[in-house]
């Protein structure tokens, strides 16, 4: 969350974001790191937003990995 926090300080660019690729790449990541337990993540396809990627990346990232 302090990524988060340091990240609103830059000026927000929403765009076209798909949050299902997003999530898969954070998944893939996590899974070659330190999360490399027995679970299962069904992520719904096509969850396309206006939003900031680089701040929705961020978010998703602390979300998927503390759910884990």
């Amino acid at each position: 969350m302090l990524q988060y926090s340091r990240s609103g300080r830059t000026e927000i660019k929403p765009e076209k974001v798909d949050l299902s690729k997003i999530s898969q790449e954070i998944v893939k990541e996590l899974r070659l790191s330190a999360y490399t337990g027995d679970y299962e993540v069904d992520i719904e396809e096509n969850m396309i937003f206006n939003a900031d990627p680089a701040m929705m990346k961020v978010v998703f990232n602390n979300l998927i990995g503390n759910a884990l």
